[in-house]
């Protein structure tokens, strides 16, 4: 359940669901509620679950959602915002989702078929190595959460405002950089995920002194069968059932 030394270390469900739960957030802010992490066809089941489309059709809902997506040994993230009918889908990379992808398909026939709704890529080339997609996806939780406490929220400008925020903390878009310029962003990129590495496993490491992670063994297929080592043990499941976790709150006030 919590991050080993090794930065080739890839990041689970289990340690991205336990340090969501240790995310701060603004009492002030529109509720942010997290999912568990899922695979593609976990994402698809989320995205098209009878709750998340009556928000949507209901029309007062301000909150969003926060879905770790983890397919083809990959990290993406999803932020479901009700206040400005957007589904925002980032991975490190800055690619977009592919066309076979099967929450793409229930976003179209759910949400995506509702008025005004739609889906759209943040296109920021920040990941420059092949192991840190799951780092990445977490600061870009990181930066949802203070987006969602800002004025800006509501204006459909999280794109615009992930970019000026990690390229105040030194993070570039690299897609469009060439020749030396690319080079030292990119190893500029690679320092500052390696400072949010170590201070991640530094979290996890205080909440399992204290005896307080949520999740104790990873659940996807991807890392599952590996959970045994160091890090944890696959015989010992996680305390919450991942299919009872479309449904985060019956409490309409805590609700997005």
């Amino acid at each position: 359940p919590i991050l080993s030394r090794d930065p080739r270390e890839w990041l689970n469900d289990c340690q991205i669901a336990n340090d969501n739960a240790l995310a701060p957030r603004d009492a002030g802010a529109p509720p942010v509620l997290f999912m568990y992490p899922r695979d593609d066809a976990g994402a698809a089941a989320a995205l098209a679950s009878e709750r998340m489309v009556n928000k949507a059709r209901d029309g007062r809902a301000c909150g969003s959602y926060v879905l770790h997506v983890c397919s083809g040994q990959h990290w993406r993230v999803l932020f479901v915002c009700y206040a400005e009918r957007v589904v925002y889908y980032f991975e490190g990379m800055g690619g977009a989702p592919f066309r076979r992808a099967q929450f793409v398909s229930a976003f179209k026939k759910s949400l995506g078929a509702l008025e005004g709704w739609r889906l759209e890529v943040v296109r920021l080339h920040v990941q420059t190595d092949n192991c840190a997609c799951g780092i990445w996806v977490v600061v870009a939780r990181d930066c949802w959460l203070e987006y969602v406490a800002s004025d800006e929220y509501g204006t459909n400008a999280f794109a615009e405002y992930m970019e000026r925020w990690l390229r105040n903390k030194g993070v570039r878009h690299v897609g469009n950089l060439k020749g030396k310029e690319r080079t030292g962003a990119s190893q500029k990129n690679k320092e500052y995920i390696l400072e949010e590495r170590a201070a991640m496993r530094d979290r996890l490491v205080q909440a399992a002194m204290m005896n307080s992670l949520e999740y104790n063994a990873a659940s996807l297929a991807d890392f599952a069968a590996s959970a045994g080592g160091a890090d944890g043990d696959a015989s010992r499941p996680p305390k919450v059932i991942i299919d009872l976790l479309d449904d985060p709150s019956d409490d309409d006030d805590a609700s997005p």
